[in-house]
């Protein structure tokens, strides 16, 4: 009996000490760690680890072809979110090719008297291809608004000029067709429901950030960048003035025109050293903040688009980093993850007394990068691997690693667990105003909504 006790103990012993190794190993093979615990500048988690993994998404093959930057690790700090312009863009009216001195566009209409919140117009614009499937729209959200471009089929009730720049020339083109009776809030996305870039802790979904995006936040904001993540992006990310040796990034190729585009597009203004926001050229934006900028300047805009003669893709990259400057004349638009994530869609982790949202956020990436590090492990004892000849080969576990493999597959159950219950109640936190403004550092009073 003693012997057999013995036995499996120096099991347990043996377990533990192999999964310490492991883990030890991949440490130092820089497996990212993602936030630190409570650190006040966390590094920004890497996408794909959500718990719900999307579908691929297809590859469009023409024009409008996502223009979303590569999903690159890019450490990054917090910094309070930035806010609205209170005049609109320093830009002219006249096209942009003038080089005229700019000034503010004047708003043509009286912005729109104070809505209860449920009361606030909501429209989805989606740019596709005729090969995309958007009927997740209709089916997920039959009560919202919906303007679906097909840009490369001119008889589609929504289409556009000409398929050019991707997703600019959709967005551009619905305000200008509907500047006189625009929506209170507009959600500009792609057309694929699952990709990378959507907000993480909303499943990746685009209807689910079309149900959860706070049109009072919004209205607030004015303009919203609606992925929370600032990798890639954020807080420094296109350097438009740098020599042009620095500019040499394969995954930002857009960088090297950036400085000429800006100049035609916003003559008279100086070129920003830094232009940054979250990618990827998905935001929601009010009614009001949209009429501050001209009838006439979207149209100058537009035909820059259409005129300009740069590569197709470049083109529609260069938008991905300017969106913020056209709508609130700041070259930087990075709001800290926390708050984007509670103010903008309801998910509000809390934290103690007097601390703000960041405080739980922060321990749920810590819990989230542990469960990481276990599945990595894992990964490095049960996953296929290649021999010289390049063929795939399924390990044969012996004993001692079937006990490492029932013992990791054990914590990550518990690590998943305790995540999707900080969700759940994140997400319940959301749903109570005071409770949001309070995570958030607003000043809230009994009436007063999201």
């Amino acid at each position: 009996m003693n012997s057999m006790i013995r036995g499996a103990v120096t099991s347990r012993r043996f377990v533990f000490a192999a999964v310490t190794v492991i883990l030890i190993v991949l440490f130092f093979n820089a497996i990212p760690s993602g936030y630190g615990y409570l650190d006040s500048k966390p590094e920004v988690p890497k996408q794909g680890t959500a718990p719900p993994k999307p579908p691929p998404e297809n590859a469009a093959s023409s024009s409008l072809a996502s223009s979303a930057s590569s999903p690159l690790a890019q450490p990054s700090t917090l910094a309070e979110s930035p806010q609205p312009s209170k005049q609109a863009p320093a830009s002219p009216s006249t096209a942009p090719s003038s080089s005229s001195s700019s000034s503010p566009a004047s708003p043509s209409s009286t912005p729109s008297a104070k809505k209860p919140d449920n009361e606030l117009s909501k429209t989805a614009i989606l740019a596709s291809l005729q090969k995309e499937d958007t009927t997740w729209l209709s089916a997920f959200h039959p009560e919202v608004a919906a303007a679906i471009y097909v840009v490369d089929n001119t008889t589609a009730p929504y289409t556009v000029p000409k398929n050019k720049g991707h997703e600019g020339m959709v967005y551009l083109t619905y305000i200008i067709d509907h500047y006189t009776a625009l929506p209170d809030v507009m959600v500009f996305l792609h057309a694929h429901r699952y990709a990378w870039h959507n907000p993480d802790l909303l499943g990746s979904d685009a209807a689910e950030i079309i149900d959860k995006i706070s049109a009072p936040y919004v209205q607030r904001m004015g303009y919203v960048n609606v992925r929370c993540h600032w990798d890639p992006g954020c807080p420094t990310w296109m350097h438009p003035l740098a020599p042009e040796t620095e500019r040499t990034d394969v995954f930002k190729p857009e960088e090297v025109e950036l400085a000429k585009a800006f100049r035609e597009i916003f003559p008279g203004e100086e070129v920003p050293e830094i232009l940054a926001q979250p990618c990827c050229a998905q935001f929601a934006l009010s009614g009001d903040q949209a009429r501050k900028i001209s009838l006439e300047r979207y149209t100058a805009v537009r035909q820059w688009l259409l005129d300009t003669e740069l590569d197709d893709a470049i083109s529609g990259r260069i938008w991905e980093y300017l969106w913020q400057y056209l709508f609130t004349g700041k070259p930087i638009s990075c709001p800290r993850m926390d708050l984007c994530y509670c103010d903008g869609f309801g998910v509000c982790f809390g934290g103690d007394k007097g601390k703000s949202g960041e405080q739980g956020m922060n321990e749920f990436w810590h819990l989230r990068n542990e469960k990481n590090k276990l599945q990595a492990a894992l990964g490095q004892i049960v996953d296929e691997k290649e021999d010289e000849d390049g063929k795939k080969i399924t390990p044969v576990l012996t004993d001692a690693e079937k006990h490492i493999v029932k013992d990791l597959e054990a914590q990550i159950k518990d690590f998943e667990d305790q995540l999707n219950e900080r969700l759940k109640k994140a997400k319940k936190r959301g749903t109570d105003p005071k409770l949001r403004a309070e995570d958030c550092g607003r000043d809230w009073k009994k009436g007063d909504g999201f």
